[in-house]
């Protein structure tokens, strides 16, 4: 028997659309199970450098470009699975995992600068090298739970923000 461990505040949590983000305090723990269902519900944003990288690499059919959303996003398969999903394997796996764009290595963490809300920013608030910042987690990660302590995952997560943050915001 597997026990996960979750802690519910008494206060009503954000949603961003339709998924739910759980302040990171709500969760405790966290690790992925390789479930792949990241990979096939969600429309996967990327930067622009990461298309043309990935385009360049793998080929024109591994990224487009949404004039509407104004956006680039990874190309999926028939049955609605990212291009670069190996099914074939299980626990399935990811076929550029050393090269995953900045949204596939993030998920599911959603890190901020401010709260999405005042209603639970003591429960999304941490504390690194001196900066606050507020982290949530997709509530549709089958991995939350699981795993790791928080405490000991989210650096990781916000320095791989702060490098994305770093790209998205050059001059």
């Amino acid at each position: 028997m597997v026990c996960i461990s979750l802690s519910l505040p008494l206060k009503p949590l954000p949603r961003r659309g339709r998924r739910l983000l759980l302040p990171w305090r709500v969760v405790k723990r966290w690790r992925c199970l390789r479930c792949g269902l990241c990979c096939r519900v969600f429309k996967v944003p990327i930067l622009p450098h990461e298309a043309l990288w990935l385009i360049r690499r793998y080929g024109n059919g591994v990224a487009y470009f949404s004039p509407e959303k104004r956006k680039y996003y990874l190309a999926k398969k028939p049955n609605g699975s990212c291009v670069f999903l190996d099914e074939s394997v299980y626990p399935v796996r990811c076929t550029i995992h050393f090269e995953k764009p900045f949204t596939c290595r993030l998920w599911p963490f959603h890190i901020t600068r401010k709260p999405i809300s005042n209603l639970e920013k003591e429960y999304a608030e941490f504390q690194y090298r001196d900066e606050t910042y507020y982290v949530y987690l997709n509530s549709s990660c089958q991995g939350i739970g699981y795993g790791y302590p928080l405490p000991a995952v989210i650096p990781r997560y916000i320095e791989l923000w702060l490098k994305k943050e770093k790209l998205l915001h050059r001059v």
